[in-house]
């Protein structure tokens, strides 16, 4: 597994989706995971630590407290479908425990709890299947201040 931090957020030409970039720490390798515009928002709005009441990535975070629930990690990897899929490694009790869930919603909640993010070796050997290679154009929006940022 290698650790990924997250490195900037544009908007892509082509389809609007919000890309969030993610790179290894030695930058040889990259993720890429696509956000729709308010998840891309919202995203931006927590790394920039904005507090929003109205944020479900914060209401998630507050019942997985409510809960016992800490999260711990989140793991990108490979699903049997050939598809991008997240795992939430959260801490209950002292004992972790896996939840699955969509890439964006692992990337926001790593984000709001400052939970660390990791890729699977597997992910970077089939990644051509998986992500969409945005394109920009001049103009592009910038969502993140472009400095690297550990998660």
């Amino acid at each position: 597994m290698k650790k990924l931090l997250l490195v900037g957020l544009r908007s892509c030409a082509h389809c609007l989706r919000v890309v969030a970039f993610l790179n290894t720490e030695d930058e040889k390798q990259k993720v890429e995971v696509g956000l729709d515009p308010w998840e891309g928002r919202e995203l931006a709005r927590i790394y920039h630590r904005q507090k929003d009441a109205t944020s479900l990535t914060e209401l998630l975070r507050h019942l997985l407290d409510v809960c016992g629930y800490v999260p711990r990690m989140v793991i990108f990897d490979c699903g049997e479908d050939e598809v991008l899929v997240a795992r939430l490694l959260v801490d209950k009790d002292g004992e972790i425990q896996t939840r699955f869930c969509s890439p964006s919603l692992g990337l926001r909640l790593s984000v709001a709890a400052g939970a660390l993010v990791y890729a699977t070796d597997e992910l970077f050997v089939r990644r051509q299947l998986l992500f969409h290679t945005p394109f920009f154009e001049d103009g592009s929006t910038d969502l993140l201040e472009a400095k690297p940022r550990g998660i």
